[in-house]
């Protein structure tokens, strides 16, 4: 079993939220956000889209180095995760953009 989100879109632009099944059957989605703090993230969901009925694995990358922001994975679910956003060098919240992945089935 294989699909992705080429079966749907065959183009997609830069930066689009994605998902794919791997030969596996495990399930993977991937996207851009943005954190403020302490900031529920949901799965991208659809027709098109596959839901997780369980989510084993989840993480976050800070994009754009040399900035003072990071973001860090507090809690992740089958429906979506929670994403910390704050400054590096000082102690306070500050909108943070993010690349997320989460493997599941």
């Amino acid at each position: 079993m294989s699909a992705s989100i080429l079966s749907t879109n065959p183009a997609p632009a830069n930066n689009t939220p994605g998902w794919a099944y791997l030969p596996s059957g495990m399930l993977i989605k991937w996207g851009n956000s943005v954190a403020t703090g302490s900031t529920t993230i949901l799965f991208p969901v659809a027709a098109n889209i596959p839901v997780f009925s369980t989510v084993v694995s989840a993480g976050v990358t800070t994009t754009g180095a040399g900035t003072d922001t990071f973001a860090q994975l507090t809690t992740f679910s089958s429906v979506g995760m929670v994403v910390y956003g704050s400054q590096r060098t000082a102690v306070a919240t500050a909108a943070t953009t993010f690349q997320y992945y989460a493997i599941g089935y």
